[in-house]
């Protein structure tokens, strides 16, 4: 049997681009990939990037929820935003 890591990785050599298709194609359950897909992460064997949706590469100052000092206004204590999880195998 193969272990997780190494199975959600063939997944990602055999071309799933996201959580759903390498669920479908390992039968892992949607947790264990997430959990595999992090574990990975803090490898280095998978890169994580952060999405250009979330807040604003000037922080919280250039915000239009911010207030005058560059305090966030959304309640975030810095920076936050989704995390996109490029499912790309690392040497």
């Amino acid at each position: 049997m193969s272990s997780p890591l190494r199975t959600v990785l063939g997944a990602i050599g055999d071309g799933a681009r996201s959580r759903a298709q390498i669920v479908a194609s390992t039968g892992l359950r949607a947790d264990a990939v997430d959990a595999a897909i992090e574990h990975l992460v803090r490898m280095g064997r998978l890169e994580a990037r952060s999405l250009s949706t979330g807040c604003t590469t000037g922080g919280c100052s250039s915000c239009p929820s911010g207030d005058d000092h560059g305090r966030p206004g959304c309640g975030a204590g810095g920076p936050a935003g989704p995390v996109l999880v490029q499912l790309s195998v690392r040497g």
